[in-house]
C-alpha cells in the first residue's frame, strides 16, 4: 500500500486495521471491524499509474463518519 487518506477522526491505527483484508480481498468488497469496503479497479490510465506494475485497487471504506481510503496491489514498483 501507498497512500492513506482519513476522514472523520479515522486514525493510523484504525487504517491498519482496515486495510489489512484487502490483501485476502483481492480487489473485492469486504467489511471489516465496522467498516463497509469497496474496491475500484485502476490501471495505465489512472493519475498513480507509474506506482504501480499491473492493475492496483483504491478501496473507500466507512463506518458512519469514519472514513478511510488507500490503494492496495500487488506489484508497487516506485522506486522514489
Amino acid at each position: 500500500m501507498a497512500e492513506f487518506a482519513l476522514a472523520g477522526g479515522a486514525t493510523c491505527g484504525t487504517a491498519d486495521v482496515v486495510a489489512e483484508q484487502a490483501a485476502a480481498a483481492q480487489g473485492n468488497p469486504y467489511v471489516t471491524d465496522g467498516f463497509s469496503c469497496s474496491a475500484t479497479a485502476e490501471g495505465p490510465v489512472s493519475r498513480w499509474s507509474l506506482a504501480w506494475g499491473g492493475t492496483y485497487y483504491a478501496y473507500s471504506c466507512a463506518d458512519g463518519s469514519l472514513e478511510v481510503a488507500f490503494d492496495w496491489g500487488t506489484d508497487y514498483t516506485y522506486a522514489g
